[in-house]
């Protein structure tokens, strides 16, 4: 194995990560979305449509659950992960024989040498492997030879701003002499408690749940190698390596709609910007998240989406399909919706139209079904259906022929 590759084999050969999960029927069970699984999000994916119904998918850099967990929600596909960690690998297989999971395929690899495998795949994912990677631009690089040109690539990699402060405690416990062992963890653990308040690391410890298990600490605070992006450097690091940046997993995180932080001032501002301007100013204005979730394709299928997922054709020819779950709950004399992060109310007239949302009828034929004739009631219930896309509430197929087009991220985003 290269160096790099070696030494993070044996951190997570030592310390498995994510912590490992017993049961995946009761997994599954739960409100969690796997931002994999093609069963839930093949929507995000393949907003053209699926490309057939048993995928060929890459879990690169499984970890301890990530391929069962896709596995054992899409028993029609042929599933196959790849991990450095054996340790890792090994309760993969303790998930893989609990849940007689015939279509997953287990291998011990590092992500350069995924070519071996002799194999294209449909969708491959690959969540927080390549920015522990000495050179992220040759696993990229590696994972889109292998891609179908139809095929679809969901990345996670770390965002730089959330993530500021943990690198200035990065940084002091390597000039500290800190390893991968019992007593670093447990200066880890001595540091974490003692942060005065100001300290910038604090927005990142206080939303994850790394400090509160030794795996995460190792991961998160000792790691051998890690580096992060903002959006600017993510969107020049995929389109630099052949690639094309198509969406991200959750527009709700990058577009100003759910932060009433953001003055109104800077929102008419950012209307007149490009794409790519938006999400980096969403991100410095927020600095919310500590990791971007996107899904990537190959040039050739990126300029036949690209009028679909950016919501920029006639809104009526768009199936828009809900994000798989949400929660309700009453807040004050209203009931609110939560999914993930975000909470929001809507007005009865709203809350029709999301209830007519059912990824079958185009926006069109929710405003007949709804009785929306007249050309302003039907501007305002598109311009809504655009709004929870914005939102991250809902993503946008489409039922027609689609034809080639031009793709630019400089564009500035529309609205109707």
């Amino acid at each position: 194995m290269r160096d790099v590759s070696s030494m993070v084999a044996k951190q997570y050969n030592a310390y498995r990560y994510p912590a490992p999960i017993a049961d995946l029927d009761e997994h599954a069970r739960t409100p969690t979305i796997n931002a994999g699984d093609p069963s839930k999000l093949d929507a995000l994916f393949w907003p053209e449509g699926r490309p057939r119904q048993n995928l060929s998918i890459l879990v690169a850099g499984c970890g301890t659950n990530q391929a069962a967990i896709i596995a054992h929600a899409n028993r029609d596909c042929e599933v196959v992960g790849i991990d450095l960690s054996e340790s890792s690998l090994g309760h993969e297989r303790y998930l893989q024989e609990k849940h007689s999971l015939i279509n997953l395929k287990l291998f011990q690899a590092d992500l350069l040498d995924v070519s071996k495998l002799n194999q294209k795949f449909d969708l491959i994912v690959c969540s927080g492997v390549l920015h522990h990677m000495k050179n992220p631009s040759d696993g990229l690089k590696a994972l889109a030879a292998v891609l179908q040109e139809n095929g679809a690539m969901k990345i996670m990699v770390y965002a730089k701003a959330a993530r500021l402060g943990l690198y200035l405690l990065q940084d002091a416990f390597r000039h500290m002499g800190l390893s991968q062992d019992q007593d670093s963890i447990s200066v880890v653990r001595d540091v974490i408690s003692s942060l005065p308040a100001e300290h910038f690391a604090r927005f990142y410890i206080e939303r994850t749940r790394d400090s509160t298990y030794d795996s995460g600490i190792i991961d998160a605070f000792l790691h051998t190698q890690d580096r992060a992006y903002s959006v600017s450097e993510l969107l020049e690091w995929v389109e630099s390596n052949g690639l094309c940046f198509q969406s991200w997993v959750d527009n709700g995180v990058y577009f100003p709609d759910n932060y009433p932080s953001i003055p109104l001032s800077a929102r008419t501002r950012l209307e007149k910007c490009a794409l790519r301007d938006v999400w980096s100013s969403v991100e410095g204005l927020t600095h919310t998240s500590s990791r971007h979730l996107f899904v990537a394709c190959h040039p050739s299928r990126a300029r036949r989406i690209a009028d679909i997922q950016f919501y920029s054709g006639p809104a009526a020819d768009l199936v828009p399909v809900r994000y798989p779950v949400f929660h309700e709950i009453v807040d004050g004399e209203r009931k609110a919706l939560i999914r993930g992060r975000f909470k929001f109310q809507l007005t009865d007239k709203a809350r029709e139209i999301f209830d007519a949302i059912d990824g079958r009828r185009t926006t069109a034929e929710i405003m007949d079904r709804l009785g929306y004739l007249a050309d302003d009631a039907r501007a305002a219930g598109e311009a809504f259906i655009q709004a929870l896309w914005r939102q991250g509430h809902v993503f946008a197929s489409s039922r027609a022929r689609l034809e080639p087009g031009h793709f630019s991220l400089d564009e500035q985003p529309t609205s109707r």
